[in-house]
């Protein structure tokens, strides 16, 4: 991951942290995209900036919601979403674009947490409006577990 931010190690007694993620982020929430982009070696397709982040992220109408994962106040991970809707079942849904884990933090049950925290919100878990959960399943995870096959960031 680029920037000084990512570069530094992690080590597994350090608390995860999973929080809402807020304006103030968006220069994390970037620079995960781009380390899931360079890992991918995608960055010809990657064309988003720290702007769009900020105008399409955290406006009064945003098109998407994010929680970011910290291990020792630093951006280890995200988990990226924002509301679909499914004609096949009439229910409102929530689809997981992005749910990023930095190598450093691989083996710290960053990804776990952020799945969890996700799915047990208010706004998403059983006392919720959104009838199903919907992520996409990237080679090299598995569908049951979504656990990672290798090292690298992935989206899942």
């Amino acid at each position: 991951m680029s920037g000084a931010m990512m570069s530094e190690e992690v080590s597994s007694p350090q608390q995860v942290v999973i929080r809402r993620a807020e304006a103030t982020d968006a220069q994390a929430v970037y620079e995960l995209v781009v380390a899931l982009a360079e890992a991918r070696d995608a960055m010809d397709k990657m064309v988003s900036s720290v702007e769009d982040i900020v105008r399409d992220g955290f406006a009064a109408d945003p098109a998407f919601e994010a929680l970011i994962a910290e291990v020792g106040g630093k951006a280890v991970g995200l988990c990226l979403y924002f509301g679909s809707y499914s004609t096949w079942r009439g229910q409102r849904g929530i689809y997981v674009q992005d749910l990023i884990v930095t190598d450093r933090a691989r083996g710290l049950g960053v990804g776990t947490a952020c799945w969890r925290r996700w799915r047990n919100s208010p706004r998403h878990g059983a006392a919720a409006t959104c009838g199903f959960p919907s992520r996409p399943i990237t080679p090299g995870r598995s569908p049951s577990t979504g656990a990672a096959a290798s090292g690298t960031p992935r989206r899942s």
